[in-house]
């Protein structure tokens, strides 16, 4: 026989669940949009870098220039022990003279 605190328990516990399923689907919902929202900003973003690009090009073109897109800035560092934050300055320094040149 079962006793009717059991029940009332465990129909306690199912609501219980149900309401977190339904929470839980709903907080994933919102996550969803903001995902999608922000997707749609990097795309807006890029487009317009796009863009700009080829207008850029463009103007230099009708000028009678040359248009270089911009490259990744990249650095890279080596730490030597024993040597001063000076020499390792005057170090980049010369790689950068001669990457220039």
């Amino acid at each position: 026989p079962e006793f009717p605190g059991r029940r009332s328990a465990e129909r306690l516990r199912a609501e219980r669940a149900a309401r977190a399923l339904k929470a839980k689907a709903t907080h994933e919902g919102r996550s969803r949009q903001v995902a999608l929202r922000r997707a749609e900003a990097y795309v807006a973003e890029y487009r317009r870098q796009e863009r700009m690009e080829v207008a850029l090009r463009r103007e230099a073109k009708a000028t009678g220039n040359f248009y270089v897109p911009a490259e990744a800035k990249v650095a890279f560092v080596i730490r030597i022990r024993g040597i001063s934050c000076l020499c390792v300055a005057s170090f980049f320094l010369t790689l950068s003279v001669k990457s220039s040149s």
